[in-house]
Formats: structure tokens, C-alpha cells, sequence
């Protein structure tokens, strides 16, 4: 059985719309605010935990690279979600979260 494993995803504010687009598993969640999202990628995570476990998250493909260079881009200058929520950043900022296998 697998330990707890995280998630990176690079989030962005796209036409009025903050997309979470999973780095490592090619994941997306959206919402209308930025506030939100970390609920609706705990929506989006749960959905394909309930179809096939944590596998079912694992075996997605990776983003591509379009997407981790953002990433990179992201933490390399220091923005985080934090940053976005205080409304500091309306670029590109990093996120990661941490999902358990069900027991």
C-alpha cells in the first residue's frame, strides 16, 4: 500500500475563470474565485478516488511540460496560492495538496 502522496498543481486565473492544473497527474479543477479551489480540486481528487483509489489518480498521465514550466516558473519566484488569495498575485502560482490512501 502507498504512503501519503502530493500533489503539485499550477494555479491561474484564465477569462474570469482560476483553473488548478495538476503537474504530476494530469488533473483540472476550476472555479469562478480563487478561494474556492482548493474545494473543488478536494472535489475533483475525491471523484477519481471513488472510481478507482488513489491508482486511479496516479496512473494520469503528467501534464504537459507547457504546464510544469509554469509550475517552476511559480515557485521560482515565490508565488504561492497564499499570495493569490491575499490577492498579491494574479499570475501563476503553485499549490500542492496531500491525499492518503483509504485504509
Amino acid at each position: 500500500m502507498r504512503g501519503t502522496v502530493r500533489l503539485r498543481f499550477v494555479c491561474f486565473k484564465d477569462e474570469g475563470t482560476w483553473l488548478a492544473y495538476g503537474i504530476d497527474h494530469k488533473i483540472l479543477a476550476s472555479s469562478r474565485t480563487v478561494e474556492d479551489l482548493p474545494n473543488q480540486i478536494t472535489r475533483v481528487l475525491d471523484a477519481y478516488m471513488k472510481l478507482g483509489g488513489i491508482e486511479a489518480i496516479l496512473s494520469r498521465p503528467p501534464a504537459p511540460l507547457k504546464y510544469a514550466r509554469m509550475y517552476r516558473k511559480a515557485v521560482r519566484l515565490g508565488h504561492t496560492f497564499q499570495d493569490a488569495v491575499r490577492q498579491e498575485s494574479q499570475e501563476r502560482v503553485s499549490y500542492e495538496v496531500e491525499i492518503k490512501p483509504a485504509a
